[in-house]
């Protein structure tokens, strides 16, 4: 952990649950610990959420990896000033554009954010990179 103060930023949908998918959550949780303590928490919308949405093919690969790009860039930007980052499960190209930018990222089997919020803070949470796709 980073000293005593750090914001962690949760993938959920109700502010409780962590999503089991980073790209389909529909907030992100955002607590910021001082010494600690719980000094403020946040509710963000994911930006670049994808939810379950149909989408059209397209038959140029380069498009839709340039907008697989783009949603990770928006959902990199909404959470930009946290340190670390947890989710029950993402997929490869994101975590890799999170942990290159610098954020400890986690894959968690945990299913409430306030269980991995004290794990994160006693420096016991598990990386499960295996949930990775």
């Amino acid at each position: 952990m980073d000293g005593k103060q750090f914001k962690a930023a949760f993938a959920t949908s109700d502010g409780i649950k962590i999503s089991k998918h980073f790209g389909r959550a529909e907030f992100f949780e955002v607590i910021e610990i001082i010494d600690g303590n719980i000094v403020s928490r946040e509710r963000r919308a994911n930006t670049g959420a994808h939810h379950n949405h149909v989408h059209e093919h397209d038959s140029m690969h380069h498009q839709m990896s340039h907008e697989h790009e783009e949603r990770h860039n928006k959902m990199a930007e909404v959470i930009n000033d946290c340190s670390y980052v947890v989710a029950g499960g993402m997929g490869h190209p994101i975590y890799n554009a999170l942990t290159g930018l610098g954020k400890k990222v986690y894959v968690t089997s945990l299913n409430n954010i306030e269980d991995a919020l004290t794990e994160l803070q006693n420096g016991t949470i598990v990386n499960h990179t295996e949930k990775l796709h």
